[in-house]
């Protein structure tokens, strides 16, 4: 990543001016939303301002994290209570979680984030599309501000890479530089092996889901592409299981064959949750973003209406025309 000195600078001042913070990220919240936001909480709390991270479904998987018991789910504030709004790791302002009513602020906004496009608020947006993470984005913010980063805050960074990369398996073209920066903070005490531990984490209740998703997995070899998919009736009697802590199907999928992109389709109420992942330099987030949604390069997802097999059409349809 290219420094930018200046925004940097805007955000020191912001920062040493403001007394209340607010931190938001996206819907959903991923490894790296959880991961920067806490990491972001931490360093205002040394710097001794007053932050809140407000995220209304924290996932599960992540709460062996340092903070992760000062997330706030429901929002006790107001928007005249912040001086300061960090929006972190959203990609398009349509997916930042905000309270029902809250109005954001542009002029108190704050952006830092690594998805590739979307529409971005704030007085200063540093988005920095190369990184592996938003918290590889904060990483360097935090070297540029000479803050120590100690055991609590190389964990945090490092939730963000690994669970964004899949394990580094999708660092792209900066692979190195981010294996560096992963080096760095495992020798600060980044708990790299829990981390993965929890990502991979892998109980009786999935492993039945996975072997009806496995045994559906079917190749395409003319687009070069797997696929598998999984209904609602595949849920029954399942109560309480979340496919999305960890994302483990799609991951999982990505692993199997050398194909150039995999695609994950699971039926919901009233649409179809696609999953894309892609490798040999495939921008699935292009092909997500046709359909409403985004990601990353490597990694991305759209809803769709309509019943499986409709959508599967209308992603390779997609594919043929842009690949």
């Amino acid at each position: 990543m290219k420094i930018d000195n200046k925004k940097f600078n805007r955000i020191k001042k912001e920062i040493q001016e403001a007394k209340r913070i607010l931190i938001l990220s996206h819907r959903a919240p991923d490894g790296d939303a959880v991961g920067s936001s806490l990491a972001l909480h931490t360093f205002l709390k040394r710097q001794k301002k007053k932050s809140v991270v407000f995220i209304s479904q924290p996932p599960q998987f992540l709460k062996f994290l340092p903070g992760f018991d000062e997330i706030q789910r429901k929002p006790l504030f107001k928007n005249d209570n912040f001086d300061l709004i960090f929006a972190l790791d959203y990609a398009n302002k349509e997916r930042l979680e905000k309270p029902q009513d809250f109005q954001l602020l542009s002029r108190k906004t704050i952006t830092i984030d690594h998805h590739i496009s979307g529409k971005r608020v704030g007085k200063i947006k540093i988005v920095d599309s190369k990184a592996s993470s938003t918290t590889e984005v904060l990483y360097y913010f935090f070297k540029f501000q000479k803050t120590k980063i100690d055991k609590k805050l190389a964990t945090l960074l490092l939730t963000g890479i690994l669970t964004d990369t899949v394990g580094l398996s999708q660092s792209g073209q900066n692979h190195r530089t981010v294996e560096k920066i992963v080096g760095e903070l495992a020798i600060a005490g980044g708990d790299l092996f829990k981390i993965m531990a929890a990502y991979q984490n892998f109980d009786f209740k999935r492993a039945k889901i996975l072997a009806k998703f496995l045994e559906r997995a079917e190749s395409d070899e003319k687009l070069n592409l797997i696929y598998s998919y999984l209904l609602k009736s595949d849920f029954n009697g399942e109560k309480g299981l979340n496919l999305s802590e960890p994302p483990m199907f799609p991951d999982f999928l990505s692993s199997i064959g050398e194909a150039k992109v995999y695609i994950t389709l699971i039926e919901q109420k009233d649409r179809i949750k696609v999953s894309l992942r892609s490798r040999n330099g495939i921008n699935v987030a292009k092909i997500a973003k046709k359909f409403g949604g985004g990601g990353h390069k490597y990694a991305a997802g759209c809803k769709i209406k309509g019943d499986i097999f409709e959508v599967l059409k209308k992603i390779k349809k997609e594919l043929k025309k842009n690949f």
